[in-house]
């Protein structure tokens, strides 16, 4: 009797194992939302826009834009300009100097990094400074000097 017990518990392990690992669990989130898109749609149902502005927070830092920010793996991505498609701006940054090279530029320092974004801060020649702000979540950007202000969306180059 205990053997023919043992034997049924083991073949119920293997069941309950077989039915956690099937595709229809992991696919239905219930080890949580594998992309950006299904974080977003899991907190759609029933809030209000106070409560969706955080869930988009939420995911935005859960699945970041640009990944290689936010890891500091030194690879470039591109910004474009609202409203100029064809400006590109190669932005990379040397985690290991603590500066970021944009465009042609490399020796741009590292002012701030946060949870969410990343300053960086040129001195040109003529004593102005300029900035760039990049939101790794989402991928905005933000070009702020005394001559230029000017907002886009940085993108990883696959």
């Amino acid at each position: 009797m205990f053997k023919s017990w043992c034997k049924d518990v083991q073949e119920m392990k293997f069941i309950l194992f077989i039915f956690l690992l099937s595709p229809s669990f992991v696919y239905a989130g219930l080890f949580g939302s594998s992309t950006y898109e299904e974080c977003i749609n899991d907190g759609k149902v029933g809030r209000n826009s106070a409560e969706l502005f955080f869930k988009i927070q939420e995911c935005e830092k859960k699945f970041p834009k640009l990944p290689s920010i936010k890891n500091k793996s030194n690879k470039q991505v591109d910004c474009t300009f609202n409203g100029i498609p064809d400006a590109v701006l190669p932005v990379k940054i040397n985690s290991d100097r603590k500066t970021a090279t944009i465009g042609k530029k490399d020796d741009v320092k590292i002012t701030s990094f946060t949870d969410s974004e990343i300053l960086l801060q040129s001195d040109n020649k003529d004593l102005t400074k300029t900035f760039l702000r990049i939101n790794y979540n989402n991928g905005k950007f933000e070009w702020i000097s005394n001559k230029i202000n000017a907002e886009g969306i940085c993108s990883e180059i696959k």
